[in-house]
């Protein structure tokens, strides 16, 4: 049984059903939202919370719940990762940018779209070998401890992801997109997972570093 795509103002309904028990599951979800309600039944007829009185007529207000992806950005010299790091000309830095990948149910929240940009200022200069790796823990995302469920790199991987460099007035912008093809893997390997964009870039001394 299929009701009805809810309208502008998220609403949608069924008459006349017979009486029985209905299970609802959200096929589709609004802009801006990665997660399915989770399925949950209806009974008809429904009682009163006492269980004295029954009806006929149900309404249901299911919430979906924004998942907005968090972003953080982490650097190292020496092998520690923290948000500053203190160098001198030559030293090479170590980026890692993390972020805790949405819950994937369906086709109805796969991901179309999961897009990096990071911006190096004046007097750094990246090596242009970035790394795509997925963690199922936190901590192994933001300080790089133990292993990687799976790692992308333009040798190994180079349709799963796209990476794209633009000089600017103040420094170097880069951009990290996976391909139609990476998605596919993220959306049927990767729910809920952290993915990680790491690469490296020197420290050179010029008049406008910040």
């Amino acid at each position: 049984l299929s009701m009805p795509l809810t309208d502008s103002r998220g609403h949608t309904s069924l008459s006349n059903l017979p009486l029985g028990l209905y299970l609802i599951v959200e096929t589709k979800v609004p802009e801006n939202v990665h997660t399915t309600v989770d399925p949950f039944f209806i009974s008809l007829p429904s009682t009163d919370a006492t269980g004295d009185h029954s009806f006929y007529t149900v309404y249901s207000y299911p919430k979906n719940q924004n998942n907005d992806p968090l972003l953080d950005k982490l650097v190292s010299e020496d092998g520690t990762y923290a948000d500053t790091a203190t160098v001198s000309e030559g030293d090479t830095l170590n980026y890692r940018l993390s972020s805790k990948l949405p819950t994937i149910t369906s086709k109805a929240t796969y991901l179309s779209e999961y897009t990096f940009t990071d911006e190096l200022s004046n007097g750094l200069t990246y090596n242009k070998d970035v790394v795509i790796s997925f963690y199922d823990n936190e901590d192994g995302a933001k300080h790089a401890t133990g292993s990687s469920i799976a790692t992308w790199s333009a040798n190994s991987n180079p349709t799963l992801f796209s990476t794209a460099y633009e000089n600017t007035a103040d420094g170097t912008k880069m951009t990290v997109k996976p391909t139609t093809a990476g998605l596919a893997e993220i959306n049927s390997k990767y729910s809920d997972t952290w993915m990680v964009v790491s690469y490296t870039a020197d420290v050179t001394s010029t008049a406008d570093m910040i």
